[in-house]
């Protein structure tokens, strides 16, 4: 049995990405992490262009492309406004690409809102999991191709 798992794991590939957005009075931090050579497939489709981040060198030289990729795939509002997720740290841990940014924000969050279509123009089965902590109250959440939008009203 265990043989027929692993043969149907090695048939079907698992496609995931973990987000973590953790909100405490006015400050945010968001963590993504995402497998480097799917990512890097995303941005060969979403430039038209093959663009290599399989080195932490390589993938600073090339920051500007995974940004907007990022806030064109992943979009935040707050209290109905985006906001554009300016990356503050982004680095490799084997073959794991982990993306950081953190902000402030002056108004008192009502209304919060997360569109994550990370690599679903590359695989139609990506899924995309999100951990959320606003004000120490936690909630989690699967983003796939047909439910891409979550809001959460306080």
């Amino acid at each position: 049995m265990i043989y027929l798992f692993a043969l149907l794991n090695f048939i079907h590939p698992i496609y995931i990405s973990n987000s973590s957005i953790m909100v405490d009075e006015n400050h945010i931090n968001i963590k993504i992490k995402i497998f480097r050579d799917d990512f890097e497939d995303a941005l060969r489709v979403y430039h038209g262009n093959s663009i290599s981040i399989d080195t932490n060198d390589k993938l600073l030289k090339n920051k500007v492309f995974v940004s907007q990729y990022l806030n064109n795939k992943f979009i935040l509002k707050i209290n109905e406004n985006n906001k554009n997720i300016i990356i503050s740290d982004l680095h490799l841990i084997n073959d794991v690409l982990e993306i950081e940014s953190s902000f402030k924000i002056d108004e008192n969050i009502t209304n919060f809102k997360i569109k994550n279509e990370l690599l679903f123009d590359v695989y139609s089965i990506q899924k995309n999991i999100l951990f959320l902590n606003i004000k120490n109250v936690k909630y989690f959440y699967t983003f796939s191709i047909s439910e891409n939008e979550k809001e959460f009203i306080y």
